[in-house]
């Protein structure tokens, strides 16, 4: 794949100092069923790397955000999913300092447990593919968008 974008130093502690872990062979970028035939999949390989200095992992190369997120992907079913958005959304309303900004939030998951457990500040989903819309009288939000630089955190997060 042409657009890969390559990381030579660590991307929390800036060090160069990176040794790779574990290589895949080429394997698909997409999480979800599709309807395309398998030879027009994007398949790169995976090269995970471990920053010597701060212990950080991270992949070495990666690809856009726009493609990694061209559609919404691998939502959070099954018991083991339920009980960490509890346990998850008991934690949050324990600890929240103020309203809450939830990146890639996918349908509203984690929102709605928060609601459950008595939470009531405003929780908006930052979301590249939202497949739920906001419910405004709810106290949950959906902006789309990717957390970058041409997003802007709300003041009160």
């Amino acid at each position: 794949m042409d657009n890969l974008i390559d990381r030579t130093t660590c991307i929390v502690c800036g060090s160069n100092n990176l040794e790779t872990i574990c290589e895949t062979s080429p394997m698909p970028v997409f999480q979800g069923c599709v309807t395309s035939p398998i030879e027009s999949d994007i398949n790169t390989p995976m090269d995970w790397r471990i920053c010597t200095e701060c212990g950080s992992v991270m992949l070495a190369k990666t690809l856009p955000l726009d493609v990694i997120y061209m559609e919404g992907h691998a939502t959070s079913l099954g018991g083991i999913w339920n009980e960490h958005h509890q346990l998850f959304a008991t934690f949050v309303e324990k600890h929240r300092c103020g309203d809450v900004l939830e990146v890639g939030g996918g349908v509203g998951k984690l929102g709605q447990y928060y609601r459950r457990e008595g939470g009531d500040a405003p929780w908006l989903i930052l979301e590249p593919n939202p497949l739920n819309i906001s419910q405004p009288e709810s106290g949950v939000t959906f902006v789309q968008g990717f957390l970058d630089h041409k997003f802007t955190l709300p003041e009160h997060v």
